[in-house]
């Protein structure tokens, strides 16, 4: 196949790890809002109400999107040089979304009551990114073995 042939893909993979990282920073950052948020709370009010589940599923999100950056950083290493679609870019795409899901899981449980359009929205969100740089991905080592 053609360097022409892999451009797309190496594109979208650009714009997945781009998205990637700024999803990523931004919810790093808003995460650790919230737990400043929970953690004066319960200052506020001596530890009236338990967050132990707040916690937990703000954890989950924080490290998800701790994953996302990194897979971010690694999507756009490899949309820069091919050779450097590792197993690693893969690992670091699946976990993002697990975290990602399993997070956004624990705080609809806990919340139950929002609404389903934010909780599609937030499906969405978390899901489309990581599957497209995982695709991305794989169509570009793809093109480049064959290229080799």
């Amino acid at each position: 196949m053609s360097p022409q042939a892999a451009l797309p893909a190496r594109t979208l993979l650009r714009a997945a790890g781009t998205l990637m990282i700024v999803f990523g920073a931004l919810g790093i950052v808003l995460y650790l809002l919230a737990t400043a948020g929970i953690v004066a709370l319960l200052a506020a009010t001596d530890s009236v109400f338990s967050a132990r589940d707040d916690i937990i599923g703000i954890g989950l999100l924080l490290v998800g999107a701790l994953a996302e950056l990194i897979a971010g950083i690694l999507s756009l290493r490899a949309a820069k040089q091919p050779a450097r679609v590792r197993p690693a870019l893969y690992v670091w795409d699946v976990l993002t979304l697990l975290l990602s899901l399993a997070g956004m899981a624990h705080i609809a449980l806990r919340i139950g009551t929002a609404p389903w359009w934010e909780l599609a929205l937030g499906l969405v969100l978390c899901t489309v990114v990581p599957i497209a740089a995982l695709c991305a991905a794989r169509r570009v080592k793809q093109t480049n073995q064959s290229d080799a």
